[in-house]
């Protein structure tokens, strides 16, 4: 799920049990700052990470993997993830 900004990534990582934000993505967020800004930063994460999981998939050190997201960002992050 992308971040929306840092507002959201710190309502997570504070709020919502068993999920957590690691610092340092929701300092990224929180200098991005809100608006298109923080969901550009949000996308730019979210690719990253996705790229991650195929790269490990693709090393055969990853063997199940899902993905969901009724986030209207979500296309935003196949669209960093295939540049």
């Amino acid at each position: 799920m992308p971040l929306a900004s840092y507002r959201n990534a710190e309502f997570l990582h504070n709020e919502v049990p068993g999920m957590q934000v690691p610092e340092a993505v929701r300092e990224r967020m929180r200098k991005a700052g809100g608006g298109a800004a923080g969901r550009k930063e949000g996308v730019a994460i979210a690719a990253r990470d996705a790229r991650a999981v195929v790269a490990l998939a693709f090393r055969g050190r990853l063997r199940n993997a899902s993905a969901s997201s009724a986030n209207e960002l979500a296309l935003e992050v196949v669209d960093g993830f295939l540049e």
